[in-house]
């Protein structure tokens, strides 16, 4: 079961996962670094990342990705992925006083079973849902 921190406009989101319900289990998590105009070249672009935070369990977080569309929109999102511990990110055309909708996910790799406690290989691949939220800008 996993417990999820609900992200605010305007703040940076938490996303946690944990392989059990249990207090002592631990968990990893994901941080959603909300969207913001930024300059590329001489261009107004929106860029919104996710990256790989605090793991507790003994596990090696591997994947993120990082969606981000365009409320009202009939485009898809788009969506940038990283394998490792490297953020993932995605640009989009800055649209003054378009709302942004993020999400995203965080994978691991959890090398020891909470509950034998074996470390004889990856026991499972524990992933994580971000969002999704929504920013004006």
């Amino acid at each position: 079961m996993a417990a999820i921190s609900l992200i605010g406009v305007g703040s940076t989101g938490v996303a946690n996962a944990s392989p059990s319900a249990g207090a002592d289990a631990g968990s990893c998590s994901w941080v959603l670094t909300p969207p913001q105009v930024v300059r590329v070249s001489s261009a107004s672009m929106v860029l919104a990342t996710v990256k790989a935070g605090p793991c507790t369990l003994d596990a090696v977080p591997n994947d993120s990705v990082v969606c981000l569309s365009i409320k009202g929109e009939d485009s898809q999102s788009q969506c940038g992925h990283r394998a490792g511990s490297y953020p993932a990110l995605i640009y989009l055309p800055y649209r003054p006083g378009a709302t942004y909708i993020v999400t995203g996910q965080g994978c691991a790799d959890v090398f020891e079973d909470p509950v034998t406690h074996s470390t004889t290989g990856p026991v499972k691949k524990l992933c994580q849902a971000i969002g999704p939220t929504a920013f004006t800008l």
